[in-house]
């Protein structure tokens, strides 16, 4: 039975319309006899997301252009925005010619008629200034012709007139230069002697009510209302125009921001706004995968990086990339491979035998081996070019290039077709044959290493050196010692493959996997498509498919952390070393180690943890609620033994600075202190709840609860609460005394406020419960809600965070950093990890 889905995937604010995406699953493996209606369900929305995201065009009035978006019909050209006017007036005209696009001059470029542009900050002929915007007054005129200095000749906004003060400046329109003789045109501090009297004359724009018929249209703004200033020119504050802070005519935004990047697609940040009114999206960060925009029909094999761009062997053509531009190179056709040593050598590998040498322009037949077919290739040097198929006894063969010439290599007895070639050098070569055989070269002999009987169709060294296989059935081994290990993710296709320069991922069918050093992780969004092959390399991996898609894997992206089914993370704390603790209900701890779970069972069946915290692998402390009371129970390295019980207090979260200074909280308004052996009572003076504790130093302490906010100065308790302001205070962030962030609920309703060492600003409304917020990046905030979603503040602006599917449809009870570059999403349905590469 085939099933054909028709789903709402969002409101798009582009175009004020909802998207749909039709979606033919047959090809997505849901067969009829898909057991589970709840997960045939799930896997049907996450299909229909993903091939949404390829398969069905946004209609909008944006086009995407290098890191802007442009206006509706303007097409993007060199990153640039162009109207039809500017690609009209340069057709058929060579590059630099000269070139008038309305009305304006310009030379041509790439194409289009590209005029000078005042405002981008950088000073080009014909301008005398260029700061970056295009407002007068601050030194440099809004057309960028004059520094707004008095003398220059040129007449600027606060001016009535400028004759200028030398012959060399004087203005062409004025009889005699500035000067303060009763007959002189204009005043040596550039006022018109006219100026005043009603009519326009002279150097003037305007005189009075006399504007000379102009109008806002006629200046070349939008609309409004054109007036006179006292110094006789143009007063434009009630004009409509871009750059006045309103977004009206045909702006996109008109202001600091364009708003929140999700809106543009991308997964969170703040758009910045042009000079000339139109978003701006290199603030703006993606998570997961995006397409390359190819051309390519063809079927796509294995991929090179080099530092910037990459190059992917194809049977119809293959594809050279720079960055996210993608050129078609069709002289390359029936490639199946591709290595190098820069972007200017490059060496392509055939299954019919033959080898094309690019240079990053030309594809040029090299003088080939005698082979019957090839199928891999490493490049260590110029001078030291490895090819490996199947000579034309029938054999396996590896051919190697000098530079000059190519010499057939000794290879030991029985040896197959070769499959498979990587190195780090000319001393380190390995090479992996159809029957599974690993052989490697120190420098001039060929050995059998090992037999793992297992065809190998690709090989990559990690960051510590440790060669890598993948095979056709799936298999993913990695060289430990002198052995092959397998750690192959839990999907059985074949794999592939990529190492970036610092993580390892493996690819099955549309399943990528992330290496944590311990297994592999799946990443939350699969692949629009079934992946042919792999390259990776110099910050950048790239998975290849058929029909000529290529997708990239972005800055940001989401994993899961492979756990039991029956686990369910309520906390969750990381150690420096790498050991992962959480707890959930039915009084349960667990923590993962070298890919292992083991659980601990405190016997109370009603318990359930809130918050973990911890200094070391061997010292984590998490706090509990219970029928009976809270409990805290710390762990030694060995196993957890309980440490506090204060019934009937439900205690609520955990934190400190070191082991000497742990802080407890919970519903008796009391913090208690644990020194490492003692307890002590800091009572806040509240019997309310405590929520959220954040401890900078033993006298800097913030407590946050209901209806409660305090500071603890290592003596005393001081309420900073905002004055008016009441409710359950669940979140709170302290980036510094003067820069606090506080989540609340009153009456159903979510707000936020903000402290800056003085006042609170004005409770703003927000969505949902916000439930812990921790640090992100440098200086940013990840502050996530009790139901799907997160909000993060970088760039001096708070923004929305795409979540997973599963995370957008469950509870999140925490969020905790894994590591320096990464953050775990504690929540009722499976353990999320948006990771920074």
């Amino acid at each position: 039975m085939q099933k054909k889905v028709t789903f709402l995937t969002k409101f798009h604010p582009a175009t004020g319309r909802d998207t749909y995406c039709d979606k033919d699953l047959a090809g997505w493996g849901i067969a009829p006899g898909f057991s589970d209606i709840v997960d045939r369900v799930r896997l049907w929305i996450l299909l229909c997301c993903l091939a949404c995201s390829v398969g069905c065009q946004i209609s909008s009035n944006l086009v995407p252009c290098g890191d802007r978006l442009c206006p509706v019909g303007n097409t993007c050209v060199a990153g640039q925005c162009a109207n039809t006017a500017a690609l009209a007036a340069c057709e058929n005209l060579p590059s630099q010619a000269e070139c008038v696009v309305d009305g304006a001059s310009g030379l041509c470029v790439d194409g289009r008629c590209a005029v000078q542009v005042c405002g981008n900050n950088a000073i080009e002929a014909g301008e005398v200034c260029d700061d970056g915007n295009r407002r007068a007054g601050d030194g440099c005129a809004a057309d960028c012709m004059s520094n707004e200095v008095c003398g220059n000749g040129v007449v600027d906004d606060a001016e009535g007139c400028d004759c200028g003060s030398s012959d060399a400046t004087q203005n062409p329109r004025c009889v005699g230069l500035n000067s303060n003789d009763n007959s002189a045109e204009c005043t040596l501090d550039c006022r018109s002697r006219e100026c005043g009297d009603g009519v326009k004359n002279g150097l003037e724009d305007c005189d009075g009510a006399d504007l000379g018929d102009a109008t806002c249209e006629s200046i070349g703004l939008y609309g409004g209302t054109l007036g006179c200033s006292g110094t006789c020119r143009f007063n434009i504050s009630s004009c409509e125009r871009c750059g006045d802070g309103v977004v009206n005519g045909g702006e996109q935004c008109d202001g600091g921001n364009a708003g929140d990047c999700t809106q543009f697609g991308f997964a969170f940040g703040i758009a910045g706004c042009s000079s000339v009114c139109t978003p701006v999206v290199a603030t703006c960060s993606q998570a997961d995968w995006s397409l390359l925009a190819t051309h390519s029909s063809s079927k796509l094999n294995q991929g090179w990086t080099f530092p910037g761009g990459a190059y992917i062997a194809g049977l119809d053509g293959s594809l050279k990339i720079i960055g996210d531009t993608v050129t078609d190179v069709p002289a390359l056709n029936g490639m199946i491979a591709v290595s190098g040593t820069s972007a200017q050598n490059a060496y392509f590998v055939a299954k019919a035998g033959k080898v094309m040498h690019y240079d990053g322009q030309t594809a040029t037949l090299m003088d080939s081996p005698a082979a019957m077919s090839l199928r891999a290739v490493y490049a260590a040097a110029p001078n030291l070019v490895l090819v490996g198929g199947r000579g034309t006894n029938g054999q396996g063969a590896i051919f190697r290039y000098d530079g000059t010439a190519w010499s057939t290599m000794a290879l030991p007895n029985g040896t197959d077709s070769v499959y498979a070639l990587q190195g780090t050098g000319p001393t380190n070569i390995w090479a992996a044959t159809r029957s599974g055989r690993v052989l490697r070269l120190n420098g001039n002999v060929w050995t059998v290493h090992s037999t793992i009987g297992l065809q190998v169709r690709q090989m990559v060294f990690d960051a510590q050196q440790a060669l890598w296989l993948a095979t056709t059935t799936g298999e993913v081994l990695r060289l430990e010692g002198s052995t092959f290990v397998d750690h192959s993710p839990p999907t059985f296709s074949r794999a592939s493959v990529a190492f970036d320069g610092k993580h390892l991922f493996a690819v099955q069918a549309d399943f990528v996997y992330w290496w944590d050093g311990r297994a592999f992780d799946r990443l939350t969004a699969q692949l629009p498509f079934v992946a042919r092959s792999t390259a990776g390399g110099d910050g950048t991996v790239l998975i290849s498919g058929p029909g000529g898609k290529v997708g990239k894997l972005n800055d940001y992206f989401w994993h899961r952390i492979p756990r039991p089914a029956e686990f369910v993370t309520d906390a969750a704390w990381s150690a420096p070393t790498g050991e992962l603790f959480t707890g959930g209900e039915l009084g349960r701890l667990q923590v993962y180690r070298n890919g292992v779970w083991t659980t601990f069972n405190t016997g109370h069946l009603t318990e359930r943890f809130e918050s973990m915290w911890g200094t070391a692998a061997n010292n984590v402390f998490a706090v509990s609620r219970n029928d009976s009371g809270g409990r805290v129970y710390r762990w030694n390295g060995t196993a957890w033994s309980e440490i506090l019980f204060a019934p009937p207090t439900q205690f609520k979260i955990v934190t400190g600075i070191d082991a000497q200074h742990v802080y407890v909280g919970g519903t008796d308004g009391v913090v208690h202190w644990w020194n490492g052996s003692t307890w002590t009572r800091l009572d806040t003076g509240d019997v309310t709840r405590v929520y959220a504790i954040i401890a900078r130093a033993p006298n800097d302490i913030y407590a946050a609860g209901v209806n409660m906010l305090m500071h603890y100065n290592g003596t005393a308790w001081t309420s900073i609460a905002p004055q008016g302001t009441t409710g359950s205070f669940r979140s709170l962030a302290v980036l510094a005394p003067n820069d606090i962030w506080l989540w609340g609920r009153v009456n159903g309703n979510t707000f936020q406020q903000h402290y800056d060492g003085a006042t609170w600003t004005p409770a703003v409304p927000v969505e949902g419960v916000h439930r812990r917020t921790i640090g992100f990046g440098p200086n940013g905030l990840l502050s996530v809600r009790r139901y799907g979603g997160a909000s993060v503040f970088t760039n001096g602006a708070w923004s929305e965070l795409r979540m997973p599917l599963n995370e957008a449809m469950s509870e999140i009870f925490d969020v905790v950093q894994v590591d320096a570059n990464a953050w775990m999403l504690a929540s009722g349905f499976e353990a999320s990890v948006l990771r920074h590469r």
